[in-house]
């Protein structure tokens, strides 16, 4: 009894500032102990990194051609162990990289993930590693100037939207070509799925025309709508929303047809899956009816970057066969993957959500989703 005395009296002593530091410790090795724990599934996810290439573009950093670089998931061989993947302030998720291809596997359906704006492939990995355990081979680019996962962003990349659609119809032309995976993806069940403006790419990729000029005259009528707001990434480069508009309309020459609208449309994806879609102003709604393939739209409620207003329930009404979910409290960032204990230090725009929902509550509730909405539209 006096050795637990001695103890309480001797904690109390320690100063405030002493005393902080210590629970500020002790709560970080909990916070990522807690999003570091391995999931329970019955496949071994891998995962490998591919550095593609397309030839028919510039790389806008340095010389040569446009780099694809690719991370894919798959089902891999079970014999091999999962680690988690720490990626700066994100913890994303559990895989084995560069682990062999599980034996006997069978034909699957391939599903081409897009990120948000600035963001990286890995941010995705919580979509990624549950479409896997549900049977599906799921790749995500990191797209070339507009990616954390590369030294510094371009403002071409923040730019030329219309670009990120091309980038997934090369990917797609690439891993049906990959010697390693080739055999094992049906080129007729392939899908896609992106997050905020992944998921404009998505939306190009499967029919939906851009019309610059259209958005021009949306933002002169509201500039103070956040479909008009520079994103806070772009800010390190200096440049204003009218310089912007220059290089978008100077790029985008080569990529328009005679109605000055811009298209890039891939016939082989069959269903597409958007979280928190942007940019739909920018959209020409005649070709958002077009679209024919089943759309799932995913959104939350308190998304100050993605409003219901101007963007999903624009596109629910436009897309025949489209059916639309909005997910309480959510916000935009909700969709990233989770933060370790640094980002939740650092980093409280991306890294917080309201008190009343988890994250990694809601990626469950969304990749059980999309895993479905995909098994039944492929």
């Amino acid at each position: 009894m006096k050795s637990i005395t001695n103890t309480i009296v001797m904690f109390l002593k320690i100063s405030n500032k002493t005393f902080i530091k210590v629970f500020v410790y002790f709560l970080g090795f909990s916070l990522l102990y807690a999003c570091s724990t391995q999931p329970d599934r019955q496949e071994t996810v891998g995962r490998i990194f591919k550095n593609y290439k397309d030839v028919s573009r510039q790389n806008w950093l340095t010389e040569g051609d446009r780099p694809i670089n690719t991370i894919v998931w798959y089902p891999a061989d079970n014999a091999f162990s999962e680690e988690v993947w720490d990626i700066g302030v994100f913890t994303a998720g559990w895989s084995a990289p560069n682990a062999p291809i599980k034996k006997g596997l069978d034909k699957r359906p391939l599903i081409i993930l897009s990120h948000g704006t600035g963001g990286a492939a890995a941010q995705l990995s919580w979509l990624a590693e549950a479409l896997v355990n549900h049977g599906f081979i799921v790749a995500a680019i990191n797209h070339h100037g507009n990616t954390a996962a590369e030294e510094r962003y371009s403002e071409k990349g923040f730019a030329l939207w219309w670009e990120r659609s091309k980038d997934i119809s090369v990917a797609i032309d690439k891993l049906l070509q990959d010697e390693l995976f080739s055999r094992f993806i049906d080129p007729e069940r392939i899908g896609a799925a992106g997050f905020s403006l992944g998921s404009y790419a998505v939306l190009t990729a499967v029919g939906a025309e851009t019309s610059l000029s259209q958005f021009k005259n949306y933002c002169s009528q509201h500039k103070s709508e956040i479909e008009c707001a520079l994103p806070p990434e772009i800010k390190q480069l200096n440049v204003n929303f009218e310089e912007l508009i220059k290089t978008q309309n100077a790029a985008s020459e080569p990529y328009q047809n005679k109605a000055g609208m811009i298209l890039h449309k891939d016939t082989r994806i069959k269903s597409a899956y958007l979280l928190a879609p942007v940019h739909t102003p920018a959209l020409v709604k005649p070709s958002l009816k077009s679209i024919n393939i089943p759309v799932a739209i995913a959104v939350g409620n308190s998304d100050a970057q993605s409003r219901l207003t101007t963007n999903a329930n624009i596109l629910k009404e436009q897309i025949t066969n489209s059916r639309l979910e909005i997910l309480d409290k959510v916000g935009h960032y909700t969709f990233l993957a989770p933060c370790g204990f640094k980002g939740k230090m650092t980093l409280a725009e991306l890294c917080s959500d309201h008190s009343d929902i988890e994250r990694k509550e809601i990626h469950k509730k969304v990749s059980e989703d999309a895993a479905n909405f995909f098994k039944n539209s492929l």
